[in-house]
């Protein structure tokens, strides 16, 4: 094994989770790997030094103080708040301009002249449509033929057979 999968083992072996035959094996690396034995001596250095630090008990008001800073605070205006949140701004803002638009048009006097304008856009719009499609045919149509007469510039002469010496 590698000296990284070693270190990998050592908090499982400072723990006493590993079988036998691998705490075997880590043995064995450390007697001859200098570099990983020092730091395993370091390690179980440590283990021993923290283990001998008496536990102290926190006072009540420290417990009390802690937990009042983890406790969570709830806005006073949750709603507000979710509003306020960066992320949501650009699609409030898109749901503001849709509403707005929406309620000039219920509101709007003359409401069917709003349905005429639209209606004459979707046309224009579509008739646009139609035309670009009528010359992309035509383009594809032109195409197929360039593509035949390349096709036929490409292809070699009937004598030549595509292999010989063309320096005649």
């Amino acid at each position: 094994m590698t000296c990284d999968a070693i270190r990998d083992l050592f908090s499982g072996l400072l723990d006493g989770e590993l079988p036998a035959a691998e705490r075997a094996r880590i043995e064995a690396h450390l007697t001859a790997c200098a570099d990983c034995r020092e730091l395993w001596t370091l390690l179980v250095e440590n283990r021993d030094a923290l283990a001998a630090f008496p536990e102290v008990e926190p006072s009540p008001a420290l417990q009390a103080r802690l937990a009042a800073v983890v406790a969570p605070r709830r806005p006073l205006f949750v709603r507000l708040h979710l509003a306020l949140m960066p992320r949501l701004q650009p699609a409030l803002a898109v749901l503001s301009t849709i509403l707005i638009a929406i309620s000039m048009y219920a509101f709007h006097p003359d409401r069917t002249l709003i349905d005429r304008s639209i209606s004459r856009r979707i046309h224009l719009a579509y008739s646009r449509v139609e035309t670009l499609y009528v010359r992309a045919e035509g383009w594809t149509g032109r195409l197929g033929e360039m593509t035949s007469n390349v096709l036929d510039a490409v292809k070699p002469a009937k004598g030549d057979d595509g292999g010989g010496d063309r320096s005649q």
